[in-house]
């Protein structure tokens, strides 16, 4: 899908190729080593993309190291990924930041949400990477069950707690790319995070912590 994505006339992969795809994504195949710090893939066709978690876990860590050398007020975005240092200079207390509108309408933004210290808010979205084809999207994010891009909703945000924001990018992706009921299962099994599902007909859905405002 992304060299289809990537391709001067992008197109959907012939479906063979994505069932040949869909043999080689085992979780059982991949072999981590912590002591050794090693990864092995038992099946040599198989290849990790980090693109789920990578840019998460690297926002975190700047924001670490920057903390750690005395920065105690800002607002750090990413590429998107937003991640709170303690709280506005000017005294005006935390930073309030916005949930992109995914629906390609107004307003730029359709909830608020304010950051507490350490703090992140992460998004995913089918609006930002995708191609269409004979007037359907095709996003970049992979439904592992169909071996096409996922469909359950437009987005998903991730609210994380301190020092939450590698884990929030991992677990933006895999609530996009399940269906609500599941992601609601996933999200449970991670304390302290909150999610809001938004969906093609404009609707949302949200955890019983969600803190989001409507924007104004």
């Amino acid at each position: 899908w992304h060299d289809a994505r990537e391709s001067d006339a992008p197109a959907p992969p012939e479906d063979e190729a994505i069932q040949q795809a869909l043999a080689h994504i085992s979780i059982e195949n991949l072999q981590l080593d912590e002591q050794a710090r090693t990864v092995f893939f038992t099946d040599p066709a198989m290849s990790l993309d980090v693109g789920a978690v990578g840019k998460g876990y690297a926002v975190e860590q700047a924001a670490e190291a920057a903390e750690a050398r005395g920065l105690d007020s800002a607002l750090l975005n990413i590429g998107g990924n937003l991640r709170a240092i303690g709280e506005k200079a000017n005294g005006e207390g935390r930073w309030t930041v916005g949930v992109e509108n995914p629906w390609n309408n107004d307003p730029a933004y359709i909830q608020t949400v304010s950051l507490e210290p350490g703090y992140s808010l992460v998004i995913s979205g089918d609006y930002q990477r995708y191609f269409e084809y004979d007037g359907v999207r095709y996003a970049h994010l992979i439904d592992l069950t169909t071996g096409y891009p996922a469909r359950y909703c437009s987005s998903t945000a991730i609210l994380a707690p301190s020092q939450g924001g590698g884990y929030a990018d991992a677990l933006s992706t895999a609530l996009f790319c399940l269906p609500e009921a599941q992601g609601r299962a996933v999200l449970d099994a991670a304390d302290g995070y909150e999610a809001l599902w938004m969906y093609a007909d404009e609707t949302t859905a949200q955890s019983d912590g969600w803190p989001g405002q409507p924007a104004q």
